[in-house]
């Protein structure tokens, strides 16, 4: 194997590596990022899969009790207990908690086995999206019109809308200058 010489002079030896081979230092959280992309789409493909042979409803009561057997054990052996909680909050969390894991997920193994996985976890994807559209319509709407329509102006002018002629879209003249 032969050894790479650095582009840089000045880099020490430790950035040197074998050509062909890894480099000294793994990059652990690029190779933890795509395992979950993976496994977050072939989860997704499975469930499908599962959802269109038994039905939701039983997959998500199949999967329920997995669940909260992980949930527990993260929270059982988490450094930092729940503490700062009080009986009140606690009560929210769980009700939260019941409700996403059984009406949110029961409606998304539904749309699994509908639409397919590629459209489910499309719209899946768009749905923070959806949430802060939800969230800012309404709070628009209590605006009064001479200020919204200055936050409106705002914004347009804020992402450089020009027409599509702003500094990434620049035409070249006949002439041959560009023009922005």
């Amino acid at each position: 194997m032969r050894v790479a010489k650095a582009r840089n002079p000045g880099m020490p030896m430790s950035v040197r590596c074998i050509v062909g081979a890894a480099p000294t230092s793994m990059p652990v959280g690029e190779f933890a990022a795509l395992g979950t992309a993976v496994a977050w789409g072939f989860t997704s493909l499975f469930f499908a899969e599962a959802a269109r042979r038994v039905g939701a409803l039983r997959v998500n009561l199949l999967r329920l009790p997995m669940g909260l057997a992980f949930l527990s054990l993260a929270l059982a052996t988490t450094t930092a207990p729940f503490t700062l909680v009080t009986p009140s909050r606690f009560a929210l969390l769980a009700a939260s908690g019941v409700i996403g894991l059984t009406v949110g997920d029961l409606a998304y193994f539904g749309a699994l086995r509908r639409l397919g996985a590629r459209l489910s976890v499309l719209l899946m994807a768009l749905a923070p999206i959806f949430a802060t559209l939800t969230g800012v319509i309404p709070e628009l709407l209590t605006y009064p019109f001479d200020e919204l329509s200055g936050r409106v102006i705002g914004w347009g002018d804020a992402t450089g809308s020009r027409g599509g002629r702003g500094p990434g879209n620049a035409r070249p003249r006949t002439g041959g200058e560009w023009t922005a």
